[in-house]
C-alpha cells in the first residue's frame, strides 16, 4: 500500500470511527479505576471537570505497545517524539520543543520530570511494572505548580500482592536488542517489599545510537491500623551513543537523510548518566481526614563528549553536570458536608530545592544554578444544588528564588518571584453522559538549565490563561469524549538553538528567551468500545493549533505563524482480539501530521517535517506461568524524521531519523 493511500485510509477510518462519537457515542472498558491520584490526593474520575484518561492493567496488556513511550503515543492529544537520543519526549497539547517543561510526569505521585532540560527517563519504567497510567490534560498548576500547562501524567506502579510472587523476563530483537528483568515481591499483613532489576542493550537502527541501561530498585512498606509508610530506593545508569543529525542542503544537493538515513555524523559522541532516586511516602488517617506526605530526593551525574568533526576534532568538548533535587510535599484531605451534601477540602504545601553544577570544557566557565520554591495551595470540591452539580475551586501561592553563579570573575544573578495559580470548574453528570467546563491560570518558571543560558539576562515567568469545555458519554462497554481547549501564554520560555542574536565569532550556541505571546488551542476526540468479550477498539483524533499572537523574528511578522514542532493532526486506531483464552493479537495505526521544523518560527524555510503513518503489531500467548510475546514496530518500514531543525544559514536543515522496522521476542515466567 502506498504511503499516500495509507494516510488517506487513516483519515477516512478515523473520521468514520471518531465522527459518530457525539451522536452514537462510540464507546470505557469495564474495570476502569474509580479514583485517580494525579490530582495529588485520590479523586473520583466522575467528579473531575477535566479531560482524564485512565489506562488500566487490562488495557496495557491489550495494547501492542512495547514501551511506556509507545503506549502514551496512542493517547488523545499526546505526541511522542525522539531527537538527538532515544529518550522520548511526551508533548501534551502542542508545546513543541518546550514539551518536557510543560508536561509533568510522575511515578507514584513523585516527579520523574527533573529540573533541567533533559526529558524524563521513561525507559526506567517498564510496562510490566505499571498498574495504571493517569493522564490529566490541561493545567495541574494548583496541585503541582510550575510546568503543568500541558497536563500531568501519573504512572502508578504495581503493588505487592499477599504472599511471595515474582517474574523473570528475557527479550531479544532486531539491532542486537537484549533485555533481562526480574521482580520479586514478598507481602504480609504488616510489611511488604518489592525488589526489581532491569537491563537493556540496544544498538537501534542508526550507527552510534547504541543504548545501555541498567536499573535496580526496591520498595519497602509498613502497614499499621491507621496508615502506611513506604520507602522507594532506585539507581539507574545509562550510556547512549549520539549519532547526530543527517544534514540537508538543497543548494548544494547534499542529502544525507535521503542517501544514508542510518548513518552517523558524530561517530564518537556519547552521553553517560547515573541517577539515584529515593522517596518516602507516609499516609496517616486523622479521624475522618487523611494526611499524605512525600519526601523525595534525586541525584543525577552526567557526562557527555561532543566532537567537532568539521575541524578535525580540534575543538572537542565535554559537558559534566550534576543535579541535586529535594522536595517535601504534605497535604491533608478533609471531608465535610455543606447543605447536607458531601464536600472535600485539600490543604497542601510544597518545598522544592534544586541545584545544577555544569562545566563545559573548552568553552564557558563553570556554572551553578540554585532554585528554591515554597508553595501553599487550597482546593475545595464537592456537590451543590438540586441537580448535584459538581464543582472544583483551587488556588496556589508560590514563592521562588533563583540564583546563578558563573565564576569568581563573573558577577552572578539572582531573582525572586511570587506567583499565583487558580482554577475553577463545573461538571454536570446527566445519566450516562456528562458536560464540564473549567478556567484557570497556570505558570512555569525557568528550570536550572534555562537559567544559565540566557545571555546573562533573567527570564520572566511564563504565564497562561486556560479554558476548556468537554462532553463525555459512557455505558458498560463504550466510552466517548470530546474536549475543546485554549491557552493564551505570555513570556513562553523557549530555547533558540541557532538564534542569530546569540552568534559571536562565527559560533552560534543559542540561548533561552521569553517568546512573544503565543496561543494553544485544539480539539480532542477519544473513543473506546468493547465490541464483544474478545474484541476491543480504540480511536483518537486531535487537532492542535499552536500560533504566535504577536511579535516578529528578524523582519518576519510572527502574528498567526505556527509554533515549530507541533503537528496539527494526530490520530490513532487500535484493535485487540482475544482469539482464545490464552492468545491475544493487537494492532495499532498511528498518524502524525506535518510540522514546521525547530528554529523556523517565521515558517519561511519552505520545508516541513513530513507526516507519517506507523503500524505496530503484537501477539501474546499465555501458557500457565509462562507468557511468550512477539511484536513488530513500524511494520511498513516507514522512513520519517521525528525531529528537524533549521540552520541560520540559507535553506540548510538537519533531520534526526526515527526508528525503522524493528521486532522483538519476549518470554516472561511468573510465580
Amino acid at each position: 500500500m502506498s504511503s499516500h493511500c495509507l494516510r488517506t485510509t487513516v483519515a477516512v477510518v478515523a473520521a468514520t470511527f471518531c465522527g459518530p462519537v457525539l451522536a452514537a457515542a462510540l464507546p470505557v472498558f469495564q474495570g476502569e479505576p474509580v479514583e485517580v491520584s494525579a490530582t495529588r490526593v485520590p479523586v473520583a474520575v466522575s467528579a473531575l471537570p477535566a479531560s482524564v484518561t485512565v489506562i488500566d492493567r487490562a488495557a496495557i496488556e491489550a495494547s501492542p505497545a512495547r514501551t511506556l513511550a509507545e503506549l502514551l503515543s496512542l493517547q488523545a492529544g499526546a505526541h511522542v517524539r525522539t531527537g538527538a537520543s532515544p529518550h522520548a519526549v511526551v508533548d501534551l497539547r502542542g508545546f513543541g520543543m518546550a514539551a518536557s517543561s510543560n508536561t509533568l510526569i510522575l511515578v507514584d505521585g513523585v516527579r520523574l520530570t527533573t529540573n533541567d532540560l533533559a526529558a524524563p527517563r521513561l525507559d526506567t519504567v517498564s510496562l510490566p511494572q505499571v498498574e495504571r497510567i493517569e493522564i490529566l490534560r490541561g493545567s495541574g498548576a494548583v496541585q503541582y505548580g510550575s510546568g503543568t500547562t500541558g497536563g500531568v501524567i501519573n504512572i502508578v506502579t504495581r503493588k505487592a500482592a499477599a504472599g511471595v510472587h515474582g517474574n523473570l523476563l528475557a527479550e531479544a530483537g532486531s539491532d542486537d536488542r537484549r533485555r533481562g528483568a526480574a521482580r520479586l515481591t514478598v507481602a504480609g499483613p504488616v510489611a511488604d517489599i518489592a525488589l526489581y532489576a532491569d537491563g537493556i542493550r540496544d544498538d537501534h537502527t542508526r550507527r552510534n545510537a547504541s543504548e545501555t541501561t541498567d536499573l535496580l530498585g526496591m520498595v519497602a512498606g509498613w502497614n499499621y491500623s491507621t496508615g502506611r509508610l513506604a520507602l522507594t530506593l532506585e539507581q539507574n545508569s545509562q550510556r547512549l551513543g549520539l549519532p547526530g543529525p543527517r544534514r540537508v542542503n538543497p543548494g548544494t544537493g547534499l542529502d544525507e537523510y535521503g542517501r544514508d538515513p542510518s548513518g552517523s555524523r558524530t561517530p564518537a559522541d556519547y552521553a553517560d548518566s547515573d541517577t539515584a532516586r529515593s522517596q518516602l511516602h507516609w499516609q496517616q488517617a486523622l479521624g475522618e481526614a487523611m494526611l499524605y506526605v512525600d519526601v523525595a530526593r534525586r541525584d543525577k551525574d552526567s557526562f557527555a563528549f561532543f566532537g567537532d568533526y568539521d575541524y578535525g576534532g580540534a575543538y572537542n568538548s565535554t559537558d559534566r553536570r550534576s543535579l541535586k533535587e529535594q522536595s517535601v510535599a504534605p497535604r491533608v484531605r478533609l471531608p465535610f458536608t455543606l447543605a447536607g451534601q458531601a464536600q472535600t477540602l485539600v490543604v497542601g504545601g510544597e518545598w522544592l530545592r534544586g541545584e545544577v553544577n555544569n562545566s563545559e570544557a573548552g568553552f564557558e566557565a563553570p556554572r551553578r544554578s540554585r532554585q528554591t520554591q515554597q508553595a501553599m495551595f487550597l482546593e475545595q470540591s464537592g456537590v451543590l444544588g438540586p441537580y448535584a452539580t459538581q464543582y472544583t475551586l483551587g488556588v496556589r501561592r508560590q514563592k521562588s528564588e533563583d540564583s546563578i553563579h558563573f565564576s569568581d570573575a563573573i558577577p552572578g544573578l539572582s531573582q525572586a518571584h511570587t506567583l499565583s495559580a487558580w482554577q475553577a470548574g463545573l461538571r454536570q453528570n446527566l445519566g450516562g453522559a456528562a458536560v464540564y467546563a473549567k478556567v484557570g491560570r497556570s505558570f512555569r518558571l525557568a528550570n536550572a538549565d534555562e537559567l544559565v543560558a540566557t545571555g546573562n539576562r533573567l527570564l520572566a515567568p511564563q504565564t497562561s490563561r486556560d479554558t476548556e469545555v468537554g462532553v463525555e458519554w459512557q455505558d458498560a462497554t463504550r466510552y466517548a469524549r470530546l474536549a475543546l481547549y485554549q491557552s493564551d501564554l505570555k513570556n513562553e520560555i523557549h530555547y533558540s538553538p541557532y538564534d542569530p542574536y546569540a552568534c559571536a565569532w562565527g559560533t552560534c550556541n543559542g540561548y533561552n528567551r521569553n517568546l512573544d505571546p503565543t496561543r494553544r488551542r485544539g480539539v480532542e476526540l477519544e473513543g473506546r468500545w468493547a465490541v464483544s468479550d474478545s474484541v476491543r477498539l480504540t480511536g483518537q483524533y486531535a487537532y492542535q493549533d499552536a500560533t504566535f499572537r504577536e511579535g516578529q523574528a528578524g523582519t518576519v511578522p510572527l502574528s498567526g505563524r505556527t509554533v515549530p514542532m507541533v503537528p496539527s493532526h494526530l490520530a490513532s486506531l487500535g484493535l485487540s482480539w482475544q482469539a482464545t483464552p490464552r492468545s491475544l493479537l493487537a494492532a495499532d495505526l498511528q498518524y502524525v501530521g506535518e510540522q514546521f521544523m525547530d528554529n523556523d518560527q517565521g515558517n519561511t524555510l519552505g520545508r516541513k517535517l513530513d507526516d507519517h503513518t506507523v503500524l505496530n503489531l503484537k501477539y501474546r500467548y499465555q501458557m500457565r506461568d509462562i507468557t511468550v510475546e512477539t511484536g513488530v514496530s513500524n511494520v511498513l518500514d516507514e522512513q520519517y524524521a521525528s525531529y528537524g531543525i533549521r540552520s541560520i544559514y540559507g535553506s540548510n536543515y538537519n533531520l534526526y531519523p526515527a526508528e525503522r522496522r524493528t521486532w522483538y521476542l519476549r518470554t516472561q515466567y511468573s510465580f
